[in-house]
């Protein structure tokens, strides 16, 4: 029986996002996506994962799934059999801070799709992404994102990380605007039994701008 590998999305995206990990993963574990909408913080998120998830179960997480997940992998570090970070962070960060307030005001006033929308094209390097990615955005209720920018605006704590027993593998972009390889090196000094890959010619959004990179990093993660 293989092992559930539970794959978490960041802000504004969806199971669409792992569209090619989850078909080309499927002969070695069991995936299935939670994407977390209605919570309210990063507590709410932690609790309905470990209530959804199985026993044992693998956990891989994109941005802000990847916030979410190490919590989940430090509050339960006894249920995680390997864990997977992608281009993620573990510290204050101003200038998110600053980029959330800037999306999260212009929800309140209705622009949101100008400001979001607007920011779509840095996240990637093969821009031939942004239009499938943009639909992704789109599709989401504006109260859903309002909910998940006010989660992360209010929760940066990471003193809990080097409760995190899993083996983890940290995946960082060479050209991710957001973190950069220093924050991967924070989460590897962090967090026990880590390891960090960092994916050349590639931005924020890794699983969607190279799919083929993030799904072969996982797999030998998996496989060794």
């Amino acid at each position: 029986m293989q092992e559930k590998l539970l794959l978490i999305p960041g802000f504004a995206s969806n199971a669409l996002y792992f569209q090619h990990q989850i078909a080309h993963l499927a002969d070695v574990v069991d995936p299935q996506v939670i994407t977390l909408t209605q919570e309210e913080d990063r507590n709410a998120m932690v609790g309905r994962i470990l209530n959804e998830a199985p026993k044992r179960f693998i956990l891989a997480g994109h941005s802000m799934g990847g916030w979410v997940a190490s919590a989940v992998a430090a509050a339960a570090p006894e249920r995680i059999i390997k864990l997977c970070l992608l281009n993620t962070w573990c510290r204050p960060h101003p200038e998110l801070n600053g980029l959330q307030r800037q999306i999260l005001a212009a929800i309140e006033q209705g622009d949101d799709e100008k400001v979001m929308l607007g920011h779509l094209p840095s996240l990637f390097q093969d821009p031939s992404k942004v239009a499938f990615a943009q639909k992704i955005v789109e599709s989401f209720a504006p109260e859903v994102l309002v909910r998940q920018l006010r989660a992360m605006l209010k929760d940066f704590s990471s003193e809990n990380l080097g409760q995190i027993t899993a083996p983890t593998l940290i995946v960082q972009a060479r050209n991710d605007v957001l973190f950069p390889i220093e924050e991967g090196e924070a989460l590897l000094k962090a967090i026990p039994h880590a390891k960090l890959a960092v994916i050349e010619d590639c931005g924020h959004a890794s699983p969607l701008d190279k799919p083929e990179a993030v799904t072969a990093l996982i797999r030998f993660f998996l496989e060794y």
